[in-house]
């Protein structure tokens, strides 16, 4: 029987050996490689980014450079003692330290008092730290002035996948280097290289699966290829790197597209069911649900830039096109939310199935969301049946109501005066009508507010705006912003129009009327705003309540 007791996995078989070799890390390989041929070499790196990228592998390399029997060169031979011993993991100079189980300050004083020792045979004695980020406080204080003075014989490499965690006195130390994703085309020209090596024949659909699913890892990229040959050999279909990675079906996810698209609810739910009844990942199942919504969203508001993007959806170019013509912009951001939140929910949940399924109840209303700016228009058009009289000209003036005892002065800017007469009310007419459409075009939030007027009146070439005793509160506002009144005023009167603002001050019965608190007023506001046409039909379409007022 063959003995494979010897086997290496593929991520450890085909890790880099030399600078060249590293993909995906373009901007970090050369500037390091620059660094070692110019001899401006810092005295503590620190690597960060996301798992399986390359970090220890080029921390290993710049270890082997630095202590190559060549010479300090950007390409170590690979070939001399001490490159074979870095490679191997057994260098008396190099030495590899997890952060995770190292993490104490005993230990990092054991290291502060080791790295005053001379390297043992060669040039320096290099320590990489991986997982840094999981050292101690304390322990981190313990390497502060050994890193900011080290011995010249010494040199730090840092990696962490967390580098917020990582003290801004010890990040001001080192010289840092961030780490990105690999490209889906990266990963797969990288796991293609390794399949033409070890003679396995992957369909190219399989090779974009693995791609896919290692999320910008090739370390991870080349352990799925792993597993799927030790399922199927050295010949891998779609359908058997599918069924081992657990890759939802792409017609699945495709068909919650276009079942949201059709409301159909049945057919919702029928996918949902077979997600759970084939063992499916329900937290993955949501990630391709997302990842093929932003697809379409950028399908939908840029194709160029889709054209030449790393797409990470499943639809093929046809497919993409289809689906974007049946959901608008607003429905894709809002089904990508729902996938997001359940995503979230998912995790620790006892009843996964259930989530899943009330969200595709909710899925099934995304053809009835409307745009914002649609509803907006709507209310703005059918606000208070203003219509547009400007043509007909100025009416017919009537004469002013007799003033109410005892009214008081308030001062305005030139061209605009108030005063506290309170006219009986006129009822509606086209000069106010014009006025209220002029203002709404200025600034609707003073337009409500005067629409709740006692009276809006003209008299000669003056505009009468009439408030009761209990809308002080709303007079008030109003004189802040007799420029905009005046120049609605006008286009209603004409150029030469000014604009009077009364406000009563005393009761029916002629008793002084008791000012109203803050509260009072608002709740007043408040009352006299629901009964606003603009207001009701806002709050008939989103089915809400007016809590408060505020200034705007």
């Amino acid at each position: 029987m063959e003995n494979h007791s010897g086997y290496i996995v593929l991520a450890r078989k085909y890790r880099p050996q030399r600078f060249s070799d590293v993909a995906g890390q373009a901007v970090t390989v050369q500037t390091l490689q620059n660094a070692l041929r110019s001899g401006r070499l810092a005295h503590a790196f620190l690597f960060s980014g996301p798992r399986g990228v390359g970090k220890t592998t080029l921390a290993r390399l710049l270890a082997r450079a630095l202590n190559c029997h060549k010479e300090v060169t950007d390409e170590p031979c690979g070939a001399c003692e001490s490159c074979r011993e870095v490679a191997e993991g057994r260098s008396l100079d190099v030495l590899e330290i997890d952060g995770a189980s190292n993490n104490k300050v005993e230990e990092a004083r054991q290291l502060r008092e080791t790295v005053r020792y001379a390297p043992a045979r060669d040039r320096y004695r290099v320590f990489i730290i991986d997982e840094v980020h999981m050292l101690s406080v304390a322990a981190f204080n313990a390497l502060l002035k050994t890193l900011e003075e080290p011995p010249a014989h010494i040199k730090f490499i840092f990696a962490t996948t967390e580098i917020h965690k990582i003290p801004a006195t010890i990040l001001s130390r080192c010289q840092h280097y961030e780490f990105h994703r690999l490209s889906r085309e990266e990963i797969t020209s990288q796991i293609a290289g390794v399949c033409k090596q070890e003679e396995m024949k992957v369909e190219d659909r399989a090779l974009d699966l693995i791609a896919r699913s290692a999320g910008g890892s090739l370390r991870d990229a080349l352990s799925s290829l792993d597993q799927v040959a030790a399922r199927c050999g050295n010949e891998v279909k779609e359908a058997d790197a599918r069924s081992v990675l657990g890759m939802i079906p792409d017609e699945r996810v495709l068909g919650i597209f276009e079942a949201a698209a059709s409301q159909d609810l049945a057919a919702l739910l029928r996918i949902s069911r077979e997600i759970f009844e084939d063992g499916c990942d329900p937290a993955r199942f949501c990630e391709e649900i997302m990842a093929q919504a932003r697809d379409l969203l950028v399908q939908k508001l840029s194709p160029q830039a889709g054209e030449q993007g790393d797409w990470v959806g499943v639809a093929q170019a046809e497919d993409r096109q289809k689906l974007a013509e049946l959901l608008t912009p607003d429905q894709l951001i809002r089904l990508f939310q729902l996938f997001f939140d359940l995503e979230q929910r998912l995790r620790g949940a006892s009843l996964p199935q259930v989530l899943l399924e009330l969200v595709c109840v909710k899925l099934v209303q995304l053809a009835d969301l409307r745009p914002i700016e649609e509803i907006l228009g709507e209310l703005r058009g059918g606000r208070s049946g203003v219509t547009d009289s400007r043509s007909a000209g100025p009416p017919p003036l009537t004469a002013p109501p007799a003033p109410a005892p005892e009214t008081r002065e308030t001062q305005a800017p030139a061209g605009v005066s108030t005063d506290t007469s309170a006219p009986a009310p006129a009822g509606d007419s086209p000069v106010r009508e014009r006025f209220l459409e002029a203002l709404h075009q200025k600034k609707i939030h003073l337009a409500s507010f005067i629409e709740s007027a006692r009276d809006i009146t003209p008299q000669g070439s003056a505009l009468v705006i009439s408030f009761g005793p209990d809308q002080r509160f709303i007079h008030d506002k109003a004189a802040e912003d007799l420029p905009l009144l005046r120049e609605a005023a006008r286009a209603a009167l004409g150029d030469e129009a000014t604009v009077r603002l009364t406000l009563e001050e005393k009761g029916g019965d002629g008793s002084a009327a008791q000012a109203a608190s803050p509260g009072e007023q608002r709740d007043r506001l408040i009352e006299q705003l629901v009964k606003e046409p603009i207001v009701q039909s806002a709050l008939d379409i989103f089915g809400g309540q007016i809590v408060d007022v505020q200034e705007s």
